[in-house]
C-alpha cells in the first residue's frame, strides 16, 4: 500500500516502503512485514548528542529502516574526533557530522591524528536552516567581556570552532584576545558552562534551550555573519559506499520517508514522545516546539552556498596549504538521487 505524500513533501512522487530491489543482505535478522519476511542489513550508525538524531529514533520506532531491509544500530560520540577515528577505521557505517569535519580531515587538518587517510563524504543534507548559537554566561554584558574569556568547544581546529571565531570576529573580538579549549560534543560543553569554567560555547539543540532556563544566554549566531551554513549531514566513507552502495540508496531512501513523516503536522505529538523518550530532560510539552523547528528546516539537498561558506572559514583560519574550492570533492548526490528514483 503506497502511503499518502503532502504537498509539502520532500520528494516527489509516492513513498514505497519495500525493501530494496537487489539489495545484498545477511545477518541472519529478519523484519516481518506485510509482503512476508525480510532479510535486514545491520548498519551503525554514529552521532552527537542532539535533537538531530531524531531522524534515527523515528527510523527506528517507525520500522522505517527495517522496511527499507536495515537494522540500524545507534550510538553517540564524546567528540568529533572519536566519531572521525571510528568512521575512517570502519567501526561505524554511517555518521551525522557537520561537513567541516569531512573537508578538515579529507584535506589533512583534522585535529585527531589517523592512522589511515581519511576517506569521507557526504551523501545527504539534513537542514537547510542551521543555526548555531553562541552561548555565554549570565552575568556577560556584550562581546567585550569575552576579551580574555575562555570558550568551550569540541575540537579546536574542525567543526563549529571555525564558526565560533568568526562570530567573534565580526563583533570585533579577534583571534588572540581568547582562549578556546576542547571539551567534547555540545552536551559536555553545557555541562562545562554550567560549571561557570568557561564564558561561552556554540551548544546546540536541545542544551542551547536548557542553558537559557538555567540563566545563560545567547549572545550571537551564525547569521550574525552569513545565512548560509552547511551544517551537520549523514556521512560515510568512501570505501564503505564502494562495497554498499544499496546501502547508502536505502539508508537515503528510508530518510526521505523520516523527513515526509516529520513534516506532516498529524504526527508531531507522536515525533514529540519520541524526542522525549529517547532525549532525557525534554518533556513532551517542549519538544512539541522542537520538533516543529526541526521539521521546518529538513531538507536532503545540500545548501552549495552554506558548503562554500565553511570552505572560506577553513581557508581563513586554518591557513591551507592548498586551495579548496571545489565542493564536490566533499559530496556525493548519486545515492540520493538512486533512492528518490527508485521510490
Amino acid at each position: 500500500m503506497k502511503k499518502r505524500v503532502k504537498r509539502r513533501s520532500v520528494i516527489a512522487g509516492s513513498l514505497s516502503l519495500t525493501a530494496l530491489s537487489g539489495l545484498s543482505l545477511g545477518g541472519g535478522i529478519s523484519f516481518a512485514s506485510g509482503t512476508g519476511v525480510v532479510p535486514l542489513t545491520p548498519v551503525r550508525v554514529f552521532s552527537f548528542p542532539g535533537n538531530l538524531n531524531l531522524l534515527i529514533w523515528v527510523g527506528q520506532e517507525k520500522n522505517i529502516f527495517r522496511k527499507e531491509g536495515l537494522d540500524v544500530s545507534h550510538d553517540l560520540t564524546p567528540t568529533s574526533m572519536v566519531l572521525i577515528e571510528k568512521m575512517v577505521m570502519g567501526e561505524y557505517d554511517i555518521a551525522l557530522s557537520s561537513i567541516d569535519n569531512v573537508i578538515a580531515y579529507n584535506s589533512g587538518q583534522g585535529q585527531a591524528t589517523l592512522s589511515r587517510p581519511s576517506d569521507l563524504f557526504s551523501f545527504m543534507n539534513i537542514s537547510q536552516n542551521m543555526e548555531l548559537p553562541l552561548i555565554v554566561r549570565g552575568d556577560i554584558a556584550d562581546f567585550d567581556a569575552l576579551r580574555g574569556g575562555k570558550l568551550a568547544v569540541d575540537a579546536v581546529s574542525t567543526g563549529f570552532s571555525l564558526v565560533l571565531r568568526k562570530i567573534l570576529e565580526v563583533h570585533g573580538i579577534m583571534p588572540g584576545e581568547y582562549q578556546l579549549v576542547s571539551v567534547g560534543n555540545s552536551a559536555k560543553r553545557y555541562k562545562a558552562m554550567l560549571s561557570g569554567e568557561y564564558d561561552g560555547a556554540i551548544l546546540t539543540p536541545p542544551f542551547n534551550q536548557r542553558a537559557k532556563s538555567k540563566g545563560l544566554k545567547q549572545l550571537g549566531r551564525n547569521r550574525d555573519f552569513d545565512p548560509n551554513y552547511q551544517g551537520p549531514c549523514f556521512v560515510a566513507t568512501q570505501r564503505f559506499a564502494a562495497s554498499n552502495p544499496n546501502i547508502i540508496s536505502a539508508f537515503s531512501r528510508a530518510q526521505l520517508s523520516v523527513y515526509n513523516w516529520l513534516r506532516d503536522e498529524d504526527n508531531n505529538q507522536e515525533a514529540a514522545e519520541i524526542l522525549a523518550k529517547y532525549n532525557k530532560g525534554v518533556d513532551v510539552n517542549s519538544a512539541r516546539a522542537m520538533v516543529r523547528g526541526l521539521a521546518r528546516g529538513l531538507s536532503p539537498d545540500f545548501n552549495i552556498a552554506g558548503i562554500k561558506t565553511v570552505i572560506n572559514l577553513r581557508a581563513q583560519y586554518a591557513k591551507l596549504d592548498k586551495e579548496l574550492v571545489r565542493v564536490s570533492d566533499f559530496i556525493d548526490v548519486r545515492y540520493l538521487e538512486d533512492a528518490r528514483g527508485s521510490l
